[in-house]
């Protein structure tokens, strides 16, 4: 559950001024929640949750030193223990009291019949008897105004170290939901949106130049002799299936064939000076000036793990930014990605496919050396 100080219900919400509970299971939450964060974090925020966490495992790394530190109960101590508290049980019950004697049914003041009049009341007496044995701090002292308790510093409250981090995750907590608002999904609106002088996520672009870049791109491949050029000639991609966001399809890098999951899409826009604009979809691959994917590398049969091995050093994904040509072509259907899962499986139909154009994978090398051949040509001639 994302923190949330608008929800009165929420489990994480605390007030400001208080000191926060001493619950083991509510700062283990506290932990839980910050390693799946739903929205984005800057560095210090992200220094400072990591620090609370080494700090609560501290607190729970000492606490099972000091009872694992325990000695063992003596049997012996333990039933001398036991016997003495029976035996001041069994003393208790036996003890009678005497039954209270009341001549007559009193009320206290103020109340019943025999109701005074206050303003009739008078108290001297009570109080001569109270400074005749008040202390001498009592005589000689005076009110002032104090420091509160809420006032006072941590270290000067009876409050434990586990409250202290509690509250401090609250606070820093806090401070990633209080920013700016254009930071989480209204930054995935403008990513995802339309590039300027773009209709419905494509870029105006003539029918002449999309067939020629089309043509151009068969025609390498063709030349390279590449295996299933009916798949591999227009990457599958066509106005009825365009190339969207979060397809999956087989790239070309590294001298091997992969999986990659398009995670961004851009087209050049018209002029001499065109500027790479983000686009949501293109209808022909080859319209696309670069395309932005999450690699996946192969393991074995069907199965593609999520952490290649470029970057298992390290732990983390790899992403690329691909020239349209490295786009091979999109997978028929969605791979099977289980959950919690650092691998995806292919269909059969897409398995055959693949182990295909990994047979021929140095066919595609000799197609990215015809392309950078013919730009270099096309440089020398200018």
């Amino acid at each position: 559950m994302w923190y949330d100080s608008d929800d009165e219900s929420s489990e994480h919400e605390t007030d400001d001024g208080s000191d926060g509970s001493d619950d083991p299971n509510e700062l283990q939450n506290l932990m839980d929640n910050e390693e799946n964060p739903v929205g984005s974090r800057t560095i210090k925020q992200d220094k400072q949750l990591l620090a609370l966490t080494y700090a609560s495992l501290s607190i729970t790394v000492d606490e099972l030193t000091k009872v694992h530190a325990l000695p063992d109960a003596d049997e012996e101590q333990m039933e001398e223990l036991i016997a003495e508290e029976y035996r001041h049980i069994k003393e208790a019950l036996s003890f009678n009291f005497p039954s209270a004697r009341i001549d007559e049914v009193v009320q206290p003041l103020g109340y019943g019949a025999t109701n005074p009049n206050f303003d009739e009341v008078d108290f001297d007496v009570l109080v001569r008897m109270h400074r005749q044995h008040q202390t001498h701090h009592a005589t000689m002292g005076v009110w002032t105004k104090g420091t509160s308790e809420k006032q006072l510093p941590d270290a000067q409250k009876n409050i434990s170290l586990r409250q202290q981090i509690i509250r401090r995750f609250h606070e820093v907590l806090k401070e990633e939901q209080d920013r700016a608002p254009c930071t989480g999904s209204d930054r995935k609106i403008h990513w995802r949106a339309p590039a300027p002088g773009a209709r419905d996520g494509q870029i105006i672009c003539s029918p002449a130049l999309i067939n020629q870049a089309a043509t151009r791109r068969r025609n390498l491949f063709m030349k390279a002799n590449v295996p299933c050029i009916n798949e591999v000639g227009e990457a599958c991609v066509s106005s009825i299936r365009p190339l969207k966001i979060n397809d999956f399809g087989f790239i070309y890098l590294d001298k091997s064939v992969m999986i990659g999951q398009v995670v961004a899409l851009y087209a050049k826009t018209g002029g001499k000076n065109g500027k790479h604009m983000a686009i949501t979809d293109s209808s022909n691959v080859s319209t696309a000036s670069y395309i932005g994917v999450q690699v996946f590398e192969h393991m074995y049969s069907g199965l593609f793990r999520v952490i290649p091995e470029a970057t298992a050093l390290f732990f983390t994904k790899r992403f690329a930014l691909l020239q349209p040509i490295s786009f091979l072509c999109l997978l028929s259907s969605l791979p099977d990605t289980a959950t919690n899962s650092n691998h995806l499986e292919l269909a059969r139909v897409d398995l055959t496919l693949f182990q295909t154009l990994q047979a021929h994978r140095t066919r595609f090398e000799s197609a990215m050396t015809l392309l950078r051949k013919r730009k270099t040509d096309e440089f020398t001639d200018k």
